[in-house]
């Protein structure tokens, strides 16, 4: 063989040695980031919430004929996200939520007059989700998770007789709430990155009311119901 072969056939086994090693580098690179433990981005989401609110809908605005109900309304928020170990990560953040009912034209004795009834509701969700990898496909990256909310919910009352001052009556209370998790996560741009989540929201809150005999009880409201938005992320 000549001299001239050996050197170009070693030089090919050189290049060839070097890139596996490169490759082989950098594969073991993307493992140790894909399971360090940090922050892996941060964002904002909104969204539409649409939760039951069945004592509301169901009892309370048809014994005292109102005309609308709760039917949903926009929630918006922030959040965080930490890798724990390969394709799980860890998220935190906050929610807020709020929706406006009035009565039309209502009855109160012999005098008319509206009511109207405010409820938000401030949150600070957990969330652990997982990203199947081999369900990945061009880039669009689906994931599942479960999750839990603590509540601040705060309701307003407002009653106002034609002619007569109006009334408000405001309560406040803490409450929790599950959550299970479906989405899919694309890359739009280095570092930037978008999704479409669906959330069942799964929990209810007891609300206190004055029963027609002046005792005051407490009623279970739902708060299960979808919750489907999209989120917007800084990739770190």
């Amino acid at each position: 063989m000549k001299k001239s072969t050996i050197i170009s056939l070693s030089v090919i086994c050189f290049f060839i040695c070097d890139i596996y090693t490169s490759l082989h580098a950098q594969e073991a690179t993307n493992t140790d980031e894909q399971i360090s433990f940090g922050i892996r981005s941060a964002g904002i989401n909104i969204g539409w919430y649409k939760p039951s609110m069945n004592y509301w809908n169901d009892t309370y605005f048809i014994n005292n004929n109102w005309e609308n109900k709760f039917e949903g309304s926009f929630y918006y928020g922030a959040f965080f996200e930490l890798n724990i170990i390969n394709n799980l990560r860890a998220r935190a953040g906050f929610s807020y939520w709020k929706e406006t009912i009035k009565s039309g034209e209502i009855q109160f004795g012999g005098l008319l007059g509206d009511e109207k009834l405010e409820l938000s509701l401030a949150s600070i969700p957990v969330d652990i989700v997982y990203q199947p990898e081999f369900l990945t496909f061009e880039k669009f990256i689906p994931y599942a998770g479960i999750g839990g909310n603590f509540l601040f919910i705060q309701d307003k009352y407002t009653k106002k007789p034609n002619g007569l001052p109006e009334e408000e009556v405001k309560e406040q209370g803490q409450d929790f709430t599950g959550l299970v998790i479906l989405g899919i996560e694309r890359q739009i741009i280095e570092h930037f990155s978008a999704a479409i989540e669906f959330k069942y929201v799964i929990g209810k809150y007891q609300q206190e009311v004055r029963s027609p005999t002046g005792d005051i009880i407490k009623e279970d409201v739902s708060l299960s119901g979808p919750k489907i938005g999209i989120k917007l992320a800084y990739d770190f």
